[in-house]
């Protein structure tokens, strides 16, 4: 019988301590391509997402490698100019969601997500 009280987080300690080493982002300005299908990124770390389910994965796909591009959002349209090829591993398969771990971390994901987007260049006035 699991003694957890159903309000506890499993990746929080007993005293309320985050457990994940990277600390994760909810609702980021990113979305992900998976097997040609724009997904939501409910959340991200260094190390996985949590992304939306909007495609369809074989039964027991559970470890399989997923290949993923990453893109920054500015606004409603996509950065393609700064997309962030990666491969996961699926670790969590719901109705609603998966879960994708990416090993090892990168930072470069962290990145995509901090560093504000570039603001589009100016066009130059004709005279």
């Amino acid at each position: 019988m699991d003694s957890r009280d159903s309000n506890d987080n499993p990746s929080r300690t007993s005293a309320g301590r985050e457990r994940r080493r990277y600390p994760r982002t909810a609702n980021p300005p990113i979305v992900v391509q998976i097997l040609g299908t724009i997904s939501h990124v409910k959340d991200v770390s260094a190390t996985g997402l949590q992304v939306e389910k909007t495609f369809a994965l074989p039964t027991g796909a559970t470890e399989e490698i997923i290949p993923m591009t990453v893109y920054r959002l500015t606004g409603d349209r996509l950065d393609v100019n700064h997309a962030l090829r990666l491969t996961g591993v699926l670790v969590r398969d719901g109705d609603r969601e998966v879960g994708i771990r990416l090993d090892p971390p990168t930072l470069a994901l962290v990145r995509l997500i901090v560093e504000p987007a570039a603001k589009p260049a100016a066009k130059s006035a004709k005279k």
